[in-house]
């Protein structure tokens, strides 16, 4: 058996949380949980501010169709030889492993919208419409509190479905 066909038949967590993530309701309910971070990140009005949220999240959640899997198991991996050098038995499925699936999911979600809300929200943007831009400390504040938020949520229908 390869290497290759061995990886084919291995399940982890984020894996598993990416059917629960992109269900069309956690996605619908996660850009109504993110709206309320990014009307007080960026000053402008709801209706601008909910254009800022689903364009981030569009760009979010293609990219992290495939981003948020790998992302579980980059952090599963540490997880998984930590458990087994210090022999607490927290296997890939423990609690713990889906612990940090959930912060590493966030982790690379929220990075991704930073880097999303930078580019296309710069300062031509908010000048434009004569709003202040918020420092990349804020920003990235407000994002990833959303993420803490909307994730949570995609959590929610993985546990529904299993």
């Amino acid at each position: 058996m390869t290497v290759c066909a061995i990886l084919g038949n291995v399940m982890w967590p984020g894996l598993v949380a990416e059917s629960g993530l992109i269900a069309l309701w956690a996605v619908v309910l996660g850009i109504i949980a993110e709206w309320p971070f990014l009307r007080w990140l960026s000053g402008a009005g709801w209706g601008k501010s909910l254009w800022m949220t689903i364009t981030i999240n569009a760009v979010s959640c293609g990219i992290g169709y495939i981003l948020n899997p790998l992302a579980g198991l980059i952090f599963i991996i540490p997880h998984d030889l930590f458990s087994y050098i210090l022999s607490i038995g927290g296997g890939t499925f423990s609690p713990s492993g889906w612990i940090f699936t959930y912060h590493g999911i966030v982790l690379a979600t929220a990075s991704l919208e930073y880097l999303v809300f930078r580019g296309f929200f710069d300062d031509g943007y908010f000048s434009k419409r004569q709003l202040k831009q918020p420092s990349r400390k804020k920003t990235w504040l407000a994002i990833w509190l959303a993420n803490l938020v909307s994730v949570a949520i995609g959590f929610c229908f993985i546990s529904a479905k299993y």
